[in-house]
């Protein structure tokens, strides 16, 4: 998985949570002891910051992490994969979101400065690192290497799922199938 979003994003996954665990903990990045709401730093602090705190951190791949980290004002009404604003994005139509401020909690203003919340950052790395182990992507990007990985993450789930499920049944009822597809298995009871 780290690999494949290397591939896709252009910096480790690894690091890439580096990076925004960096943002939650920002006062002691800069050793400074002042605990705010939000921090503020020019781009280049920042990736300088990044640079020298995250383990073989390119000043390159903490460009990248940073926009992906960036929330783009204009992506939050456009769902990924089209061109146009939507008058509404429901919340259920989320992970066709891919500028949402819960995984992408910098923000930039006119004078290119970033803006953050030290929790927003720490759960957009829980989310992004979760949802990851889970199986799913944050939001639907177009990474293919990220899904094929993240697809064979969610598919050993499954399989594993389905084995401790079997374990747990065999020891209930002599009547247990290992995975069975009653629709194909019972095609005259017209199961779904």
């Amino acid at each position: 998985l780290d690999q494949a979003f290397y591939q896709d994003t252009g910096v480790s996954l690894s690091r890439f949570l580096a990076c925004l665990q960096v943002f939650a903990r920002w006062p002691s990045a800069n050793k400074d002891k002042d605990l705010r709401f939000s921090y503020s730093a020019s781009r280049e602090k920042v990736r300088d910051v990044l640079v020298e705190l995250v383990s073989k951190l390119t000043s390159d791949e903490a460009e990248k992490a940073i926009s992906i980290a960036h929330l783009n004002p204009k992506g939050i009404r456009r769902l990924l994969g089209k061109s146009t604003d939507e008058g509404d994005v429901p919340l259920w139509e989320h992970n066709k979101r891919g500028d949402r401020y819960t995984i992408k909690p910098l923000i930039q203003n006119e004078e290119g400065f970033l803006t953050w919340g030290a929790a927003s950052a720490e759960r957009a790395a829980r989310i992004w690192q979760q949802t990851l182990a889970n199986g799913y992507m944050p939001a639907d990007f177009d990474w293919p290497n990220t899904k094929k990985a993240v697809r064979n993450i969610k598919s050993r789930i499954e399989k594993q799922l389905e084995e401790v499920t079997t374990a747990i049944l065999s020891r209930a009822t002599p009547y247990t199938v290992k995975g069975i597809d009653f629709m194909r298995r019972f095609p005259k009871e017209g199961f779904d």
